[in-house]
This record gives structure tokens, sequence and C-alpha cells, in this order.
């Protein structure tokens, strides 16, 4: 881990040079308690100490490690849609930035605008203030615009 760390560390100083101004690393979903914790905690302050602002997504059902998730140092977690934004809230501080958890599929792709805005205000009831709407993952070919024209509404009313 210490190896793989330092390699990361080397590849995001050469990232934060390059657009966009922020740096997406994901990690390892089982492990994050007790033997990645530390060397994430590292690799997420060495970027941040470039000034690079960095977002934590781990794909799947994080429910069991949101609160490691909490305290790695990253600006924004980024949550998958299985993993309740209401159980990352308690796990976490109330003003760590988390963002998602929309289910890409089902709820953004196969929904309407009215469907995915009702969703986003679940999400932000349920992750408060500290929140940035957007997909449990990645958003689905096939989206509909009209869709995503209604989530960027919704950003823009709570901003």
């Amino acid at each position: 881990m210490r190896v793989l760390g330092q390699r990361a560390t080397r590849d995001a100083r050469f990232r934060a040079r390059l657009p966009p101004e922020r740096t997406l690393i994901g990690s390892f979903r089982g492990h994050l308690r007790g033997y990645v914790l530390p060397y994430e905690q590292r690799l997420i302050a060495a970027i941040r100490a470039l000034g690079v602002p960095v977002r934590l997504h781990i794909c799947g059902n994080t429910r069991r490690i949101v609160e490691g998730m909490g305290q790695t140092g990253a600006d924004i977690i980024d949550l998958d849609s299985p993993t309740s934004l209401g159980h990352a809230r308690r796990a976490m501080r109330e003003t760590q930035v988390l963002l998602g958890n929309i289910d890409p599929v089902r709820e953004l792709r196969d929904g309407t605008p009215a469907s995915v805005e009702a969703v986003l205000v679940e999400c932000y009831e349920q992750a408060g203030a500290a929140y940035i709407c957007g997909a449990g993952c990645e958003v689905s070919r096939g989206t509909p615009h009209a869709n995503l024209e209604a989530m960027a509404r919704f950003a823009r009313s709570r901003s």
C-alpha cells in the first residue's frame, strides 16, 4: 500500500496541473476501515496540499464504510445509488459535502423530469445543505436530456 500510495501521489501531482482542477479517486471498499484508511488519508492530504479538491467515489453499497469515507479528508464524498444519503449524513460530520446518489438507470434514465425532481428533493432532505445533486455513479447512456435539465434546474434552485 505504501508503494501504491507513493505512485498515486506522483500521479496526482501530474494531474493537478491539468483541467479539471479536481481529482477523483476510488478506494478499496472492503478494507477501508482497517488497512487502507491511513494510506487513503495520506494520499488525499498530499493531493489537497497541491491546492486540488478531492472527490472520493467507491462503487456499490458502501453503507458499512461511509464513516471511514468521511474520515479520509476528501472534500466531496460521491455516493453510489445503493447507499442511503440519510445513513451517510448521520455517519459523517454535517459539513461533509455529499454528492449523488440518484439511481442512474431507474430514476435518472427511466424517470421523468417530475420524478427526477421528486427524488432530488428526498436526497436534499436526507443530505442537508452540504449536498451536490448527481447520479449515483455515471449518467447512463440514453438518459433523456429533459431529465438532466430537471437535475440542473434543481441544483440551481438550491445554490
